[in-house]
């Protein structure tokens, strides 16, 4: 029997989101097996805290998927297991923002690059942790020519180029601005 609230908050769910994105339709097929049971017992289980926000998040990839056993891009299952980890954080900065992120959209656009604008160009009280974490949600996540593609279809590269080298890129910023570049 799977404990949901324990696998969100020690990182295994995030680990089978990832698994969606795997290079092998085998491994990819399995991850997707695994997500269809924390999925079933996030409904059939027992209740908890942050469980409508964890089906908010696996709703909204699960809606964009368009065809049995796609690659996710890596961006997209990085995000969601990011997500994962925050919504079982209450206290955690991105928590308000990434529910205000899911809570506006039926489903994700898999073309487009997760929370970035919002982000990289925030108007929050903490600009500089936004950005970090953007950044290393990048990091994390660019794995594949499909994820350079959505970055480059929302010149994202440029951006982090012309950002690390300004005024605003704390050093912090500029190494993680090269982590991902």
């Amino acid at each position: 029997r799977c404990d949901a609230p324990r696998w969100i908050s020690k990182g295994a769910a995030g680990l089978l989101v990832v698994g969606l994105s795997a290079a092998s339709p085998s491994a990819r097929s399995l991850a997707y097996e695994a997500v269809a049971a924390l999925m079933a017992v996030l409904r059939n289980g027992p209740s908890f805290r942050e469980r409508p926000h964890v089906v908010r998040l696996l709703r909204s990839l699960q809606d964009a998927i368009t065809k049995p056993n796609l690659r996710v891009p890596s961006l997209w299952s990085v995000f969601v297991a990011h997500g994962l980890a925050i919504l079982a954080q209450p206290h955690h900065p991105q928590y308000k923002a990434l529910n205000n992120y899911i809570l506006t959209r039926a489903f994700f656009d898999l073309s487009d690059v997760p929370m970035f604008f919002h982000c990289f160009h925030s108007g929050s009280s903490t600009p500089r942790d936004d950005r970090l974490w953007m950044l290393a949600l990048l990091s994390h996540g660019l794995r594949a020519e499909e994820d350079a593609r959505l970055c480059g279809g929302r010149h994202v590269l440029e951006l982090l180029l012309g950002f690390s080298d300004s005024s605003l890129a704390d050093p912090p910023a500029r190494r993680a601005c090269l982590a991902v570049l």
